[in-house]
């Protein structure tokens, strides 16, 4: 049976209901961003999927390259079906890469659309995706980051182990550390293993608790 001790040393699996509270030297920076919100699941990207309209040209153009026997029936039969398959429009216009030349303005048509439709999705990922918290690099020698109230930035998050990380400040260069946290931390998507060089802009994740670095002010 876990001792008291350790059951009080181990993060729960799920993230606690309100956001994560700062205290120690970095309270300042934070608390002008205590309403941002903290980002634990970007929505995934996906391409713009083809309308009808846009299948039905494409397979129009394949009927009639069959027509003129440019295409045998395995062939056509073969493009229809991923005509209706297709995921997206860049897709669709590889169907159509080999067709003569009356069909180079259906082709371009399909490649414009398969690009702004992808610059579209890109743009509506970003302004849905969440502002992080900023979390200021320490400007002393180095700062222990954790759920305990012994470390110098107290994260009250469910999934932050008590002494979780290390936040090391040299020749104004920053170094971090993970002190063998349960959930582990993240550097920009990147399980931190050793030694790590941070920046200011840096996206760092304490278990599930999500913070953007910023220089001290």
């Amino acid at each position: 049976m876990p001792s008291a001790a350790a059951s009080r040393d181990s993060p729960q699996t799920r993230p606690a209901a309100t956001g994560p509270k700062v205290s120690g030297p970095f309270a300042s920076i934070h608390k002008r961003y205590k309403n941002a919100i903290v980002s634990l699941g970007a929505p995934a990207y996906s391409p713009h999927r083809p309308s009808a309209v846009e299948r039905e040209q494409v397979i129009r153009a394949l009927q009639e390259s069959r027509e003129a026997e440019r295409l045998s029936i395995d062939t056509f039969s073969a493009r229809v079906e991923l005509a209706l398959s297709a995921k997206s429009a860049s897709q669709l216009s590889q169907l159509l890469v080999d067709l003569p030349e009356r069909h180079r303005l259906g082709r371009f048509f399909l490649a414009t659309v398969a690009r702004i439709s992808d610059w579209t999705a890109r743009v509506e990922l970003a302004w849905r995706e969440p502002r992080l918290p900023l979390l200021a690099l320490p400007t002393r020698d180095s700062v222990t980051v954790g759920r305990s109230s012994r470390s110098d930035c107290i994260i009250a998050h469910s999934t932050v182990s008590r002494r979780h990380a290390l936040l090391r400040h040299d020749d104004d260069r920053w170094w971090l550390r993970d002190l063998g946290s349960t959930n582990g931390t993240l550097l920009n998507g990147c399980r931190v293993i050793e030694d790590v060089e941070v920046r200011p802009g840096d996206h760092v994740v304490f278990g599930e608790a999500d913070y953007r670095l910023a220089r001290s002010m």
